[in-house]
């Protein structure tokens, strides 16, 4: 049996005399005999490498899910002169659906939109069977959310706070002009943990504990978390960081400088 790995790398590269290779062109095929392989321990570190890789990718997918995010999120405020509201109300639409409903029309998920009935809540009859139908974009690659994704449950939430871009139950969104600290030092959208998880449509986020901002986000297995700044950036926190520190992140117009050593 072989085990066959292919990427495109630059060639000249030293080849373990265990791994088989054949180039073509700027892509090279590397082959490894799994008898000879799991004798000397290779078959382990390859497999290592392989699974490293595959994470990497994942969190790359997950980064650029929330630069999207934020980028509608962006468009819809440029749309309607403010961020949309977390419980979904608007001048324009009654409470009832989330966010994520409505930024739908800036992700290319125009017709999607138009099947909801917006003066009905996520629940209703008619709109209930729409939250089967997730569209990729709030699917966290991430492994520990499979399950979630599989049942219409999204992870990428909005800090739910009054000191945030979100505050629960406004009546009208909050525009860029009102985030004083920065659109580069303020949380936009926030991937939290797995069992945190929403149905998509339903108007429900990360409500934010200031005495303890790392609820919801980290937990024994997760030190790292990844959000949308509200200059459409994404980022990496690790679960070093001070929960002052924290809450400098998510308030818009505290005045705080964010602590930057904790992120990547």
């Amino acid at each position: 049996d072989q085990l066959t790995q292919t990427e495109s790398r630059p060639s000249g590269l030293a080849i373990h005399e265990n791994l088989h290779s054949q180039t073509d062109g700027n892509r090279v095929t590397i082959s490894i005999d799994t008898a000879e392989a799991e004798n000397n321990g290779l078959l382990s570190l390859f497999s290592d490498l392989v699974l490293k890789w595959r994470a990497s990718a994942q969190t790359t997918k997950a980064q650029n899910n929330l630069r999207q995010l934020a980028l509608a999120m962006h468009n819809y405020e440029l749309s309607n002169r403010c961020f949309p509201t977390s419980n979904g109300k608007s001048k324009k639409t009654p409470a009832g659906l989330s966010w994520r409903v409505h930024v739908l029309p800036f992700l290319e998920q125009g017709e999607l939109y138009r099947e909801f009935k917006l003066d009905e809540p996520w629940d209703s009859a008619h709109n209930l069977p729409l939250a089967q139908r997730m569209p990729e974009i709030f699917q966290s690659p991430l492994g520990a959310n499979r399950k979630a994704n599989q049942e219409g449950r999204t992870v990428y939430q909005v800090p739910l706070t009054e000191v945030g871009i979100f505050k629960p139950n406004a009546a009208e969104g909050t525009t860029f002009r009102q985030i004083l600290d920065g659109s580069s030092n303020t949380i936009l959208i926030v991937s939290v943990l797995a069992d945190q998880a929403v149905p998509w449509t339903k108007p429900a986020d990360w409500e934010v504990n200031l005495e303890n901002p790392h609820h919801g986000l980290f937990d024994d297995q997760r030190t790292v978390v990844l959000v949308a700044m509200a200059d459409g950036s994404a980022q990496s926190i690790r679960n070093s960081i001070p929960p002052k520190s924290l809450t400098a992140w998510i308030t818009m117009d505290g005045g705080e400088v964010p602590d930057f050593q904790h992120s990547n």
